[in-house]
């Protein structure tokens, strides 16, 4: 979390952000891609520093909005030569950000394009001159505004993740509203990814069904519950977190070391850091109920928190249920990710009349194929049973060729998740061979 407090600051009562990738970390998490969220009205803090003679010299200002810049000082020294200087950024728990010595306010400028805490500028006015030698002083007007944050700027800052980040989960902490799932959803479809959706925390698995069962529709969303319950900043403290960190956490785990087609579940799904649940009362019946409707439950186990459900909100009925085990549809992410990379070095190629291209085309993406069949993630004694890439001439047809498109179908037989297994056991008397 010191790369998060370098950008975002400390952890604020406001946001569930703070907590939920402390436990996504702790869980096993290695990387996310983190966009803060603020109101309209959400400020930058900053301080104008004067010349030898009183006059606005530079302007500088913290690189992201808010309060928790308030803390952050600024102060300038001497520099390593006569007549030049140096800028001090510091917080008292985060530590200091110092520029080498400046021999203008251009060069200050220009130090601050890299600076991780700090956008220098000319302010109005400004005299051009170097600024004054003078002690550290807080930077002031920093805001965050959480009281007007809302479904539009959710969805704003959720644009900004874009599909060259590549695939992956997209998660809101917390956020139950509906065009906020409805958002991440829409969010996942078009860029290749999975939302995670919390529940609402609620005692009564009644509840947690009729919820779940009214976000069923699509397979590009995932939902989690109950909320869980973490170790607290202080001794003797727990705190209360989205189910979704934990979740996210086990899919980045296994991602590590198997294909997206193995299930973040069961054995696979076993919590490191999470020491309970908020809601524990419920019973087999109610939880097999509660996957039924698409709710994916965590469960107190003698092992520890498990996740015992992994499925996507595909509604029943529908072509979508095709990929209700999240598993598959993770692994036709992962698949349709590849691709693309593949498709992209096929770009501007010239296509030859012999079929050059095409064969060199299906093989490089029966090569992506051959690796996950490897792996046991698709189906079949053999490979032709497993997968097929077509390029021949029902897809690359004369027209198409003549438009300058290449086009490849695959069709693929993924291994599906054991969501029960049976063992029968049979008693044969001790005089009967078996």
């Amino acid at each position: 979390m010191t790369e998060f407090r370098t950008y975002f600051g400390a952890r604020i009562t406001e946001s569930l952000l703070w907590d939920a990738l402390d436990t996504y970390f702790r869980e096993g998490g290695s990387t996310a891609y983190v966009q803060r969220v603020a109101g309209p009205a959400a400020a930058l803090a900053g301080i104008t520093l004067n010349d030898a003679d009183g006059d606005p010299s530079l302007r500088v200002d913290a690189k992201n909005a808010g309060a928790w810049w308030n803390g952050v000082t600024v102060a300038v020294t001497a520099g390593a030569a006569v007549g030049e200087f140096a800028l001090v950024i510091a917080n008292p728990e985060f530590g200091v950000e110092r520029s080498p010595s400046l021999a203008s306010v251009t060069d200050a400028i220009n130090w601050s394009n890299s600076s991780s805490w700090a956008a220098v500028s000319l302010p109005t006015g400004a005299s051009g001159a170097d600024p004054a030698v003078v002690a550290a002083a807080n930077m002031t007007g920093g805001a965050d505004d959480y009281a007007a944050v809302d479904d539009v700027t959710r969805g704003t800052a959720l644009a900004r993740f874009t599909r060259g980040l590549g695939p992956g989960q997209v998660w809101i902490p917390g956020a139950t509203s509906t065009n906020t799932r409805g958002a991440l959803r829409t969010h996942a479809k078009e860029h290749n990814r999975i939302a995670l959706l919390d529940d609402t925390d609620t005692s009564s698995a009644t509840a947690a069904g009729t919820e779940a069962q009214s976000l069923q529709g699509d397979e590009y969303a995932a939902l989690f519950g109950p909320w869980h319950v973490v170790p607290g900043l202080l001794g003797g403290t727990t705190r209360q977190v989205p189910p979704t960190a934990m979740a996210a956490a086990l899919m980045a785990r296994n991602d590590q070391t198997r294909s997206a087609n193995n299930a973040a579940a069961g054995v696979s799904g076993r919590a490191r850091y999470v020491v309970g649940l908020t809601q524990s009362g419920w019973s087999d019946a109610e939880r097999e109920a509660l996957n039924t409707n698409g709710l994916n439950v965590f469960r107190e186990l003698p092992a520890g928190v498990t996740l015992y459900g992994y499925r996507t909100l595909a509604k029943p009925g529908t072509d979508a249920y095709a990929w209700s085990f999240l598993a598959n549809q993770r692994l036709r992410m992962a698949i349709t990710a590849e691709a693309e990379t593949v498709a992209e070095t096929f770009l501007f190629r010239q296509v030859d009349g012999r079929g050059q291209l095409l064969a060199e085309f299906g093989s490089a993406l029966s090569g992506v194929l051959l690796r996950y069949y490897n792996e046991g993630a698709l189906f079949g004694e053999t490979p032709d049973e497993a997968y097929l890439v077509n390029v021949g001439e029902q897809v690359n047809t004369p027209t198409t060729i003549a438009n300058g498109e290449l086009h490849a179908v695959l069709s693929l037989r993924m291994s599906p998740t054991a969501e029960l297994v049976v063992i029968e056991i049979v008693k044969t008397s001790a005089d009967i061979a078996l």
